[in-house]
């Protein structure tokens, strides 16, 4: 049983670790807006792993005066051919090493810029992102301590790059604890120009926990962004399940700005119409999604999300089934399969996949992605992920995903998981390291 103490004491804790204590203290809420409210955008373009392409409308709907345009675009309509059962994976035979690659201070993400194959970039907590190379610094890509304050659950939480390469987007916390996204045009080297910088979008958060702050490009094209419930402990605001709050959800937007609006909401967005429903919702029922991804291979939804006191879960939702969209993954209705507030309800929640109960397996889960490198054969197909309170990498195969084999006994401190240019996995450790999974 992990000591009470070690949530509440602790002056140096990783970011998810915080999010599965519950706030021993009174903390008075903050109303939780949005600095500004988009328009729903016109045309996106979506293109899914195995598709046929279809013609098909989006709207765009003015947020005063009631206009409504609507311009032609492409969508992925799924093909009806029998994929072959997948075959299950055999963890057991899985032999790797974890290779330090570089020490760095609090190592939070790691990210790669499109048609670089030869830099790894990684994001310090404290508000720093730097250009790997060789296992060397080779530059500074951007430094914006002066816009952060780390610390517990807070400080520079993750990073992307636009898939052409020449935007930089970074999800943070703000000097008065808010999420705020950035975007930054960015040079040849992906170094980002201060100049530029503009905010995307921001959140207030009404308690110090549970900020998310996982931030990517999916396989369509669009920005994902994460948000936690808003913190405190046992979703106090009830965010999971309101609709009106872009707290405890996925987001999907385009982040291009839209004339006087900072970015705009794809028209199919699944809650664009629904009234009452922020449009950028995209799935909803989260506590604080600390790490998801899309399989590189088939364009899978995986998300580790940090549980309360007791469970530790792992969604997933194939492609086939709309990898997430307008999923509600059931908190706080649910903590894992577990009843939690009685008085919400998910009744058409997706369960997880995988959970575990607080204790020798952990408090705190760090989500990975799917193994798609060549490095690893016995690895290829399997979800990789870990948890911050103890030791160890572990792996579940997507064919029976209720068992997880460990797949490595170090390192300790796994706060983060990132996918390098040929799709080989790395470890990033609050021991200062980041770690390279290759073959034992």
């Amino acid at each position: 049983m992990r000591p009470t103490t070690r949530c509440v004491l602790a002056s140096f804790t990783a970011v998810g670790v915080l999010a599965a204590c519950s706030s021993s203290k009174a903390v008075s809420p903050v109303p939780t807006t949005l600095a500004v409210v988009p328009t729903v955008a016109a045309a996106t373009t979506t293109v899914a792993p195995t598709t046929t392409t279809t013609t098909a409308t989006t709207t765009t709907l003015a947020t005063s005066g009631g206009s409504t345009t609507a311009t032609p675009a492409t969508t992925a309509a799924p093909t009806t051919a029998t994929a072959a059962a997948p075959k299950p994976l055999q963890l057991g035979n899985v032999a790797l090493k974890l290779t330090p690659v570089i020490t760095l201070k609090e190592p939070i993400a790691l990210g790669i810029k499109p048609n670089d194959a030869d830099t790894l970039y990684v994001a310090e907590r404290a508000g720093v992102i730097v250009a790997v190379t060789n296992g060397e610094v080779t530059a500074t890509v951007l430094d914006m301590r002066n816009l952060t304050a780390p610390g517990g659950e807070r400080g520079l939480l993750g990073f992307t790059y636009s898939p052409d390469g020449a935007r930089l987007y970074t999800s943070y916390t703000d000097t008065d604890g808010n999420t705020a996204v950035d975007e930054y045009q960015v040079d040849g080297n992906g170094v980002a120009d201060k100049g530029t910088r503009r905010t995307v979008l921001t959140q207030e958060q009404p308690f110090a926990n549970h900020n998310g702050g996982n931030i990517l490009f999916g396989p369509d094209g669009m920005l994902y962004l994460g948000l936690g419930d808003g913190g405190a402990g046992g979703d106090p605001q009830r965010n999971g399940e309101n609709m009106g709050t872009l707290l405890g959800k996925l987001l999907r937007i385009d982040p291009n700005a839209n004339g006087s609006a900072p970015y705009s909401v794809p028209a199919d967005n699944p809650y664009v119409s629904t009234p009452g429903a922020r449009p950028e919702i995209y799935s909803h029922g989260l506590r604080n999604p600390w790490r998801y991804s899309f399989d590189a291979a088939n364009g899978d939804l995986w998300i580790g999300d940090v549980g309360q006191n007791a469970i530790e879960e792992v969604d997933h939702v194939a492609a086939a089934d709309g990898s997430g969209k307008g999923a509600d993954f059931g908190w706080s209705a649910f903590e894992g399969t577990a009843r939690y507030n009685a008085d919400q309800s998910a009744p058409d929640h997706v369960p997880p996949v995988h959970e575990y109960k607080h204790g020798d397996l952990g408090c705190s889960i760090t989500g990975g992605f799917v193994y798609r490198g060549a490095a690893i054969p016995a690895l290829v197909g399997a979800y990789v992920y870990a948890d911050y309170c103890v030791t160890g990498i572990r792996a579940i195969d997507p064919v029976s995903p209720a068992t997880a084999v460990k797949i490595a006994e170090q390192p300790a401190s796994v706060v983060s998981f990132g996918q390098g240019p040929t799709l080989e996995l790395y470890a990033l450790s609050f021991d200062n390291t980041v770690y390279r999974l290759d073959p034992a």
